[in-house]
């Protein structure tokens, strides 16, 4: 958020315009070979060669992307693809995207292959604090420009994978590659990713559309307004991201065994959990919005306010979708996950250039600019989730019911709208606006764990028994400290 208040809301826009192009590209180069990469580490360990292999093929989809921007793309399509971007800005923001998407990523799975989580966030927390001191050094120096922000971010996760990659164990009883080997590995590969390569495609193309119908129609601000609304409410992924690798190993792991009771619980327990902690995020985060930009981001954001409110709504369902879609991927299901994306991306890629085109065009649009991304991006995203949580409860053999969704959401709203009149009654014109937010967060998170105290089955599958065996040691623990 710093950056975008620093660099201002034409700047950021352009360099998250860079970034999003290039993840549509790592997309379609990756071919759903990552996805595959890991559901075969989950499912036993794998050799030296077997790691070293699927680094190459890293290597390969860095080499063919940059080979052809740089020698065999003509100046002037470079300048509309990328907006009139130069080619050095171009070459930067592709690395710093590869770095942090691609490779990183690829380090993060060898760790939670290996259940090394604590680890691997703690790495990720230290990189955010590098990053953050490095912003800021930049800021005072009176040098902060996007060329040094991408070649900070591309030094910052060159260093953390390597020293994530020093802690992976391999399987020392393989000690050699032999031609059927690769072979046999190769096949895997191919039968995993085959039915993902029209999914990947049609995931390029919807991707860079976005991005790209954005920046054309509405121009660098309403790229920024709509990507700094998507960072903020991405915060209600946190626990979605953090639990998705253990997901996966543990799904793919009854998947194989055939344990689908051990499947469906842990389903269940997963969406519920996810789901209401991102909504315990959107609850606070929507009555504050109007304060929020004022204090992080700047009078440049003031217009992004509706903007911000629809991508409040739209991480709830995505916290879901990513559960899903790592079900899916985890059960080998590829084919299933790429056929009903597929068929959602198409809808969507209209959808977007009806709500960004103009209404003067030979096909008109209406015009809404980030709001109406937001907009798409929250509707095809409720429908599409729940078709995936239809088609999960039909394989796993539990009813499908809407209810929790509807419920749980309600209920943090109306406590963080509650909150928020409350603190404003105790201390407004008393205290700067940044304390009393800090104030009813405290206020909002202590009525929260409450709640997940009093329904622990309702938010997150847990028997009220259990819940209240787990919170009994840390309960005594704080009356020792009391005591003492």
């Amino acid at each position: 958020m710093l950056l975008a208040r620093w660099l201002g809301a034409e700047d950021y826009g352009n360099m998250m315009f860079l970034i999003g192009m290039f993840v549509g590209l790592n997309q379609l180069l990756d071919l759903g070979s990552s996805t595959a990469f890991f559901t075969f580490l989950s499912q036993k360990s794998r050799s030296y060669y077997f790691i070293l292999a699927f680094f190459v093929w890293t290597g390969i989809r860095f080499l063919i992307p940059a080979v052809i921007i740089i020698l065999i793309l003509p100046n002037a399509l470079i300048y509309i693809i990328w907006q009139g971007n130069s080619l050095q800005l171009v070459m930067l923001a592709f690395a710093s995207t590869f770095s942090q998407l691609t490779l990183w990523p690829l380090i993060i799975q060898l760790g939670e292959s290996q259940r090394k989580t604590i680890k691997v966030q703690l790495l990720n927390l230290i990189t955010g604090l590098v990053h953050l001191l490095g912003i800021i050094l930049l800021q005072n120096l009176n040098i902060l420009e996007l060329n040094l922000v991408f070649y900070l971010i591309i030094t910052e996760y060159l260093i953390i994978s390597y020293l994530g990659y020093r802690g992976y164990k391999y399987d020392v009883a393989t000690k050699s590659l032999t031609y059927q080997k690769f072979k046999t590995t190769l096949t895997e590969y191919f039968l995993y990713c085959k039915p993902l390569v029209p999914y990947v495609a049609v995931g390029f193309f919807y991707e860079i559309t976005d991005r790209w119908l954005l920046q054309n129609y509405a121009g660098s601000k309403e790229q920024a307004f709509y990507n700094v609304s998507l960072q903020i409410s991405a915060i209600g992924l946190l626990t979605a991201a953090s639990v998705s690798k253990i997901f996966w190993k543990e799904v793919a792991e009854f998947d194989f065994a055939g344990d689908r009771k051990k499947t469906a619980e842990l389903f269940k327990k997963t969406t519920l959990l996810v789901y209401s902690f991102a909504a315990v995020c959107s609850g606070f985060y929507l009555p504050w919005i109007d304060e929020i930009i004022l204090v992080l981001l700047g009078p440049s954001f003031t217009a992004a306010y509706y903007t911000m409110l629809v991508m409040a709504l739209f991480v709830l369902h995505q916290s879901i979708g990513q559960t899903c879609l790592t079900y899916f991927y985890a059960t080998e299901q590829s084919s299933l996950a790429s056929k009903m994306g597929i068929g959602f991306m198409f809808i969507s890629m209209a959808v977007t250039y009806l709500m960004l085109a103009p209404s003067d065009n030979l096909i008109p649009g209406l015009n809404l600019n980030s709001f109406g991304l937001a907009i798409k991006m929250f509707v095809m995203q409720l429908i599409y989730v729940n078709l995936m949580l239809f088609v999960v409860s039909r394989q796993l053999g539990y009813a499908f019911t809407i209810f929790h969704q509807v419920s749980i959401a309600l209920i943090f709203i109306f406590l963080g709208f509650l909150v928020r009149e409350f603190s404003l009654f105790l201390f407004y014109e008393r205290i700067s606006t940044i304390f009393i937010i800090l104030f009813s967060a405290i206020i909002y998170c202590a009525f929260s764990l409450i709640i997940f105290y009093k329904f622990p089955l309702w938010l997150v599958a847990v028997d009220p028994e259990d819940m209240k065996v787990r919170i009994r040691p840390i309960l005594r623990l704080i009356n020792r400290r009391y005591e003492n």
